[in-house]
């Protein structure tokens, strides 16, 4: 069933219009809302000035702003949120990055301790290997034969 105060009568406020028809459709909502904005209709017939329950135009700029400026402070807190998120995020890595570059470091340290041992080992390896040689050579002056030549 239609409403039947889709245009109030002059003699009938427009929030009781709204109020006792229950669902109201989003059109006429939106329509009474211009209506009132803007100043239209006539009220007047309810011993009213005609403008009751009507917005003017520097009430209405008033809240436009007051809305835009709760959008923009809105707008600029999560810019803040999300900068500092990021700040975080970039300050988590670089601590990660320094402490891998003093990993980094200490391993190449290690490296190179382990590379001096190898060529101390190789060194001594061959002092060994020289050892040896002149060992078998005064054992086979001596004519004493090396194991392998016993067999």
């Amino acid at each position: 069933m239609a409403c039947p105060h889709t245009a109030p009568p002059p003699c009938v406020s427009r929030a009781w219009a709204l109020r006792s028809c229950g669902p109201v459709s989003i059109s006429t909502l939106i329509q009474f809302f211009f209506k009132a904005m803007c100043g239209e209709g006539s009220d007047e017939a309810d011993g009213g000035s005609g403008n009751e329950g009507r917005l003017s135009a520097q009430q209405v700029g008033s809240i436009v702003s007051s809305r835009a400026q709760e959008i923009a402070a809105t707008s600029q807190h999560y810019s803040d949120l999300q900068q500092t998120i990021v700040l975080r995020a970039l300050a988590s890595l670089e601590q990660q990055r320094m402490a891998l570059q003093g990993r980094l470091t200490e391993v190449e340290a290690e490296q190179a301790k382990a590379r001096e041992r190898v060529k101390e080992a190789t060194g001594r390896l061959q002092d060994i290997k020289k050892e040896r040689q002149k060992v078998e050579e005064e054992m086979r002056s001596l004519g004493v034969k090396d194991n392998a030549s016993r067999r």
